[in-house]
């Protein structure tokens, strides 16, 4: 996911850059600056300027190179496969390029017609790539991509509603004049002209302001024989119905209606900042201007749109970016630590939780066991209290209702009876609780041996009211030297 990116476009005279970040409703334009290429060190001293005047840290970063370090070249192939159109680029590129193949960093871009396969080859020398990477390097930036300058500006174009199929993006810059034409909205052909070196005779500030109209003049023959000369040799070739201008001179008063009145093709001053779906921020409100920016800011746009927005990249090969592992990454390890410090803290909590509601658990159980003992005080061996005290909650509901009372009422004076005569008297037995049920009899007292205890039981068995007989506990009480005991007799 992106935060920030920057674009950097590096003009002959102007390194340009729009800082953009990507909400829920578009764009935003955060910060943008355009200083001056001046110095014996142009390229680093402005480095140095743009980093005072934005947080170039932390963020994604694309940088378009000048016109005067890349070059491009035509081709036919015979493929229309771009896979097999890259394999045999290098083989189609050595003969019209004027440096070693191995010393060329080469991207492409395909533009099939049905008459027959092409491509647009860009090249740069990998000791220039070289030499911007690390004057990049040592300020902190690292671009995610090198691209065209200008390439991405079309593309964006292209995509746009009502865009036409075959059009011309014209920069007026103070040196040069740069051509993007494309051709059923795929970039075919990009040629610059230089621009008035001769009228100008040294003179400094915008040529666009200081040349007289002939050199204008002159400028535009150029453009339209260089689209002349390309269409002549192209199959298919469609003239351009538009041409959308930026840069110095498309600023300048007058310059739509010269172009327009040149070319004989409607011209109009593109200004990106205009879309609905982009907006300036605070920062750079002030300080934008859309006809020296708009470069800038459609390298921002096209990184956000992925590599067809920016159309090619010269970060390959030696010169590919490396993806750090997310594990060994500075951002990865301050989140392992905040996550360590957090799941501790967690256990610490958890355990502290647990600890108090375990001693609040005992302590329920303690007071629930000393409830069970004081209700029932019959029951000597208490496993599940929970369940006992049910179990005897469900008898006596059970032995007080209506019928079953007044039948135990009825019969408590025949069991009585029928105890006593089935225990002599002679027996050394003294008789504590007698509990009378309708299902039941539960005799507990205390007597002399545990030889009487089955003395009793035996002879309560031979009674024909109860149906089991069964010793429910004898226990030997020291301290008086009597068993305890309790007879459980079924009816």
């Amino acid at each position: 996911m992106h935060g920030s990116v920057t674009g950097i476009d590096i003009s002959d005279d102007y390194l340009t850059a729009v800082q953009v970040t990507k909400g829920m409703g578009g764009w935003e334009i955060r910060a943008c600056a355009r200083i001056p290429l001046r110095g014996e060190a142009p390229f680093d001293d402005a480095l140095s300027m743009l980093s005072r005047s934005m947080n170039l840290q932390g963020g994604e970063c694309v940088v378009a190179l000048p016109e005067a370090d890349t070059y491009y070249r035509n081709l036919t192939v015979p493929f229309k496969d771009k896979r097999k159109q890259r394999e045999i680029l290098s083989f189609e590129l050595e003969p019209n390029v004027p440096f070693p193949i191995d010393d060329l960093i080469i991207d492409f871009l395909s533009i099939n017609t049905p008459a027959a396969p092409e491509l647009l080859a860009f090249f740069v020398e990998k000791r220039v790539i070289d030499g911007f990477l690390e004057s990049l390097g040592s300020r902190g930036i690292d671009p995610d991509a090198l691209c065209v300058r200008l390439v991405p500006l079309a593309l964006w174009l292209t995509n746009r509603p009502g865009a036409p199929q075959n059009g011309m993006l014209l920069e007026l810059g103070e040196k040069r004049i740069t051509l993007v034409l494309w051709q059923e909205k795929k970039v075919a052909f990009i040629r610059t002209v230089v621009y008035g070196s001769e009228s100008r005779n040294g003179s400094e500030g915008n040529p666009w302001e200081n040349d007289s109209p002939v050199a204008f003049h002159t400028a535009m023959n150029t453009i339209r024989h260089t689209v002349h000369a390309f269409g002549a040799r192209r199959k298919g070739f469609a003239a351009p119905e538009k041409a959308f201008l930026t840069g110095p001179g498309a600023t300048i008063s007058g310059a739509i209606g010269f172009v327009t009145e040149s070319l004989g093709i409607p011209a109009l001053k593109i200004e990106l900042s205009k879309d609905d779906h982009i907006h300036l921020g605070e920062n750079a409100e002030t300080k934008w201007n859309a006809s020296l920016m708009n470069g800038a800011l459609s390298l921002a746009l096209g990184w956000y749109t992925g590599t067809k927005g920016l159309g090619l990249n010269f970060r390959r090969n030696e010169f590919e970016i490396r993806k750090q592992s997310i594990f060994r990454s500075a951002m990865f390890k301050k989140i392992a630590v905040w996550l360590a410090i957090i799941a501790a803290l967690w256990a610490v909590d958890m355990g502290t939780d647990i600890h108090f509601l375990k001693q609040r658990a005992n302590a329920l159980d303690g007071r629930i066991r000393a409830l069970f003992k004081k209700t029932f005080p019959h029951i000597s061996r208490i496993v599940d209290p929970v369940k006992q005290a049910q179990i005897e909650i469900n008898e006596l509901k059970r032995a007080a209702t209506p019928g079953e009372m007044g039948r135990m009422n009825g019969r408590a004076l025949d069991l009585l009876l029928e105890i006593s005569e089935r225990l002599p008297a002679t027996m050394d037995l003294k008789v504590s609780r007698l509990v009378i049920d309708p299902y039941a009899v539960r005799i507990k007292g205390s007597t002399d041996t545990y030889n009487t205890v089955d003395r009793a039981k035996q002879g309560l068995e031979k009674s024909s009211l109860f149906k089991t007989t069964t010793i429910s506990s004898a226990n030997l009480d020291r301290g008086k030297n009597r068993v305890l005991f309790e007879i459980k007799l079924g009816r």
